[in-house]
């Protein structure tokens, strides 16, 4: 948790200080959203999908290359009467699993519309495969690739499809993967635009 914490301050101070050195040249986007995912792998034998949101700033470090910081909220249902197949085991209900992933990463634009972008974090679980509310924390990583549809006076569509995936948990609960879509809508401003 502690090493959490020093990445967040770390992330923090990176950002006001790219943001100051790029306020008077470059465009700070801001996008908010809703998420859906198809899960992969085991999960899917105790639960049918995710839905969420997210909200994300890109602070840019050139003009194709931004810094960006995201958080959002997921859920993922647990299925219902699932047979587990073994004697004198009932059929089960699932809890649902609740996400709030933070995540920091990079965003390249290979032309003026699409891009590719990464990211990586940490997300605070409760729920899960043995269906108590336990919390934990996770490291996640996303790579994600994308476009985004301008609809004038620097607003935009963003759309991504992006690959989400735990590596490491403290119990099965937080072992998910899934193929996630985002729909934000977004628009960009001048940071010396903002200030005043």
């Amino acid at each position: 948790m502690r090493n959490l914490k020093k990445i967040c301050i770390t992330a923090t101070l990176f950002i006001v200080f790219t943001v100051a050195a790029h306020a008077q040249v470059h465009k700070v986007q801001f996008s908010i959203g809703p998420d859906a995912g198809l899960l992969t792998g085991p999960i899917k034998q105790s639960h049918s999908g995710m839905l969420g949101g997210s909200v994300q700033v890109a602070v840019p470090l050139n003009k194709t290359l931004f810094f960006t910081a995201a958080g959002g909220y997921n859920y993922f249902f647990g299925k219902k009467n699932v047979d587990l197949e073994l004697e004198d085991v009932p059929l089960i209900d699932y809890l649902g699993i609740k996400s709030v992933p933070v995540k920091l990463g990079l965003k390249y634009y290979f032309n003026p519309l699409f891009y590719f972008q990464g990211e990586a974090g940490g997300a605070f679980f409760s729920g899960g495969y043995n269906n108590t509310s336990e919390a934990t924390v996770s490291f996640i990583y996303a790579p994600q690739v994308g476009i985004d549809l301008p609809l004038g006076n620097n607003n935009i569509i963003n759309i991504g499809i992006r690959y989400e995936s735990t590596v490491s948990g403290q119990n099965d609960a937080v072992k998910i993967r899934f193929l996630g879509l985002r729909a934000g809508y977004g628009f960009k401003k001048n940071l010396s635009y903002l200030a005043r």
